[in-house]
C-alpha cells in the first residue's frame, strides 16, 4: 500500500489534516468539461410522473412514485432524461414573507422564514441563498415572528431580490453545528424545491457571527448541496469546544472543495481579522478558492456590507456549483454521519478512533484513488462524465482494482433523484 504521508496542522483550537499525496492536486490544476448533455425529451404523462415523485413527502409515496416511473420508463436513459427535465411549477404558489414550520420524524420543531420573490416565474430557475443569524448559545426558544433575524424587521426588502431567500432559526438545542441542523437545511431546501423551480447549483450558505461558524461547519462537514460559503465576523474554533456546543474535530483539507468568502473586522473584539490569518495561511497554502477581507477597523458587527455587497453578488455568480467535481478529497472520522462528498464515500474505516482520508480524481473513465485508514469506500457514476460503453477502471493506491463495464441500475437513479437535484444523477455505484 502506498500510503499517505499525512501533515497535521493545529491553529487556534482547531486541527486540520493535509496528506502530501493530495497536496500537487490543486483545484486550479483543471478546467472541468463536461460531456454532451443527454438530449432531453419529456412527454406530459412523464412530467406528471416526476412531478408525483418531486411532491412525494413519506416513504410510501416515495417507493409508489418510483415504481410508477420504472414501470412507464423502461429504460434507465429514459428515466434519466425525464428527472433532468424537472417536474411541472406551478404559478399558483405563496411569494412573498412566509413564516414556516419544519416538523422533523422525531416531532422536532425548526421555524425558518422564507421570502420568495413577489415576482416569481415558474419558468426561471432561481438562486436560493440561507442566511444564518447569531446569539444562539444563549437563546432558549424562538416564539412565532420571525425575530431571529434583526428583530423580524428587515424581510420585505428580499421580496425585490432576484432570489429566494431562507432565514432558518437556531437556538441552543440546535445549533448549527449539531445534527439535527446538518439534517434540518438541506429538508428545507428539499422542501423548496417540491414547489418552487431553483437552481440546483447556485444555492449558497451565509451567517453572521455564530451563523458564519455554522456556514463553516457545511463547508467542512456537508457541502455537497451548496454552491459557495460566506463567513462572516465569525471563527472556526466555536464548532471544536465545548463551552460553545461544539464538538467536533475538523479536517481543514475538506475545504478543498468548497468556495469560501470570508469577512472580519480588524478590531473585532470576539473573532478579530488576526485570529483567521492560521486558517487564511492554510487555504492560500493548498489553493481552495476563498477570498479574505478583513475590514480596517471594523468590530463585531456588519456596518461593511452594504459597501462589500457587490463584491458578494461577483462571488456568487463567479462561483457556481460544479455538482460533478474531477478532483474530491474527504477526511471523516466516522461513517454513520458527514462521511460522503458528492460522488464520493468512505464506508468503513481502518480504526474507528482515527480519520480516515481518501482523494479522487477521475479522468475520463479512470477513477484514480487514495486512501489512508480507510477499509471501504464507494464511488457514484452518471452518463455525464463515464462513458457506459467502454470499461470504467478504478485505480486503488497505484494498483488496478477494477477495469470492467459497469450496467447502469434503475434503482441507483431513483436514489439520488430522492435528492431532488436534477443536475447530480448517478445511474451506477461501485463498492470497494
Amino acid at each position: 500500500m502506498n500510503k499517505c504521508k499525512a501533515a497535521i496542522y493545529i491553529v487556534v483550537g482547531f486541527v486540520g489534516a493535509v496528506c502530501a499525496q493530495a497536496s500537487n492536486q490543486s483545484s486550479s490544476e483543471s478546467n472541468i468539461q463536461f460531456n454532451p448533455p443527454l438530449k432531453v425529451q419529456a412527454n406530459t404523462e412523464s412530467i406528471d410522473l416526476i412531478t408525483t415523485l418531486w411532491q412525494a413527502g413519506t416513504q410510501e409515496e416515495i417507493q409508489r412514485a418510483g415504481s410508477n416511473l420504472k414501470q412507464t420508463a423502461v429504460s434507465v436513459s429514459t428515466l434519466y432524461k425525464w428527472i433532468q427535465a424537472g417536474p411541472r411549477y406551478s404559478s399558483d404558489v405563496p411569494t412573498g414573507v412566509q413564516e414556516v414550520v419544519r416538523v422533523n420524524a422525531q416531532g422536532k420543531r425548526f421555524p425558518y422564514v422564507l421570502v420568495v420573490p413577489k415576482a416569481y416565474n415558474p419558468a426561471k430557475r432561481y438562486s436560493v441563498e440561507f442566511k444564518l443569524h447569531g446569539g444562539i448559545l444563549d437563546k432558549k426558544r424562538w416564539r412565532s415572528g420571525g425575530k431571529w433575524w434583526w428583530n423580524g424587521k428587515k424581510y420585505e426588502p428580499y421580496t425585490l431580490a432576484d432570489q429566494i431567500t431562507v432565514f432558518p432559526a437556531a437556538w441552543n438545542k440546535a445549533l448549527w453545528w449539531d445534527k439535527d441542523q446538518a439534517e434540518n437545511l438541506p429538508e428545507i431546501l428539499r422542501d423548496l424545491k417540491r414547489t418552487y423551480n431553483i437552481d440546483d447549483n447556485r444555492v449558497y450558505l451565509s451567517g453572521f457571527s455564530n451563523g458564519g461558524s455554522g456556514a463553516l461547519f457545511f463547508a467542512l462537514k456537508q457541502p455537497t448541496e451548496w454552491a459557495a460559503f460566506f463567513v462572516y465576523i465569525a471563527h472556526p474554533h466555536v464548532i471544536t469546544e465545548r463551552r460553545f456546543g461544539g464538538k467536533h474535530k475538523i479536517a481543514l483539507e475538506n475545504l478543498f472543495n468548497s468556495a469560501l468568502y470570508i469577512v472580519n473586522g480588524e478590531k473585532d473584539p470576539i473573532y478579530p481579522s488576526k485570529s483567521m490569518q492560521p486558517l487564511v495561511d492554510y487555504l492560500e497554502q493548498v489553493k481552495v478558492n476563498y477570498k479574505f477581507t478583513s475590514i480596517e477597523g471594523g468590530g463585531h458587527d456588519v456596518k461593511w456590507y452594504k459597501q462589500l455587497q457587490p463584491d458578494i453578488d461577483a462571488f456568487k455568480q463567479a462561483n457556481p456549483r460544479d455538482p460533478i467535481p474531477d478532483k474530491l478529497r474527504w477526511i471523516t472520522e466516522g461513517t454513520n454521519r458527514y462521511n460522503q462528498v458528492y460522488w464520493l464515500r468512505i464506508d468503513k474505516l481502518a480504526n474507528s478512533k482515527v480519520p480516515g482520508w481518501i482523494s479522487a480524481i477521475r479522468q475520463g473513465n479512470t477513477y484514480n484513488v487514495a486512501t489512508e485508514g480507510v477499509d471501504e469506500f464507494s464511488l457514484m457514476l452518471t452518463p455525464e462524465e463515464v462513458d457506459f460503453s467502454s470499461p470504467i477502471q478504478v485505480v486503488h493506491n497505484n494498483k488496478i482494482i477494477f477495469n470492467a463495464i459497469v450496467e447502469q441500475d434503475i434503482e441507483v437513479l431513483l436514489r439520488s433523484a430522492h435528492k431532488l437535484d436534477r443536475t447530480q444523477l448517478y445511474t451506477a455505484e461501485l463498492n470497494f
